[in-house]
């Protein structure tokens, strides 16, 4: 399985970004997931429309702008705290799972 690309959209693409790349990744660990089977990157809203990311992970304030440019076989995780392990677990996992289940 090539590694699943997950992007976490923000403000600036900065220092949120950077937090919320560690969430991501420490929701992953936790699960057991090896760090090969996924590459996670950081963007601004407007560097964010990428052919190659799997899944976007964002609030709902920037949800709707992705929405309307992602591609079908892209897959939305919205969270209302970036920051949270728990919340990013549970919207998190079941997506990766499936995404994880269709490249294999």
């Amino acid at each position: 399985m090539s590694a699943i690309e997950i992007l976490a959209v923000c403000g600036h693409g900065v220092g949120s970004g950077v937090l919320a790349k560690m969430t991501i990744e420490r929701a992953l660990r936790k699960a057991g997931v090896p760090e090969s089977d996924y590459h996670v990157e950081i963007a601004d809203i407007g560097t964010a429309n990428r052919r190659e990311i799997d899944i976007y992970v964002t609030t709902s304030g920037f949800g709707a702008s992705i929405k309307e440019w992602k591609r079908e076989r892209q897959k939305l995780v919205l969270v209302k705290n970036l920051f949270s392990d728990k919340e990013m677990e549970k919207a998190l996992l079941p997506v990766f799972q499936e995404v994880a289940a269709s490249k294999s």
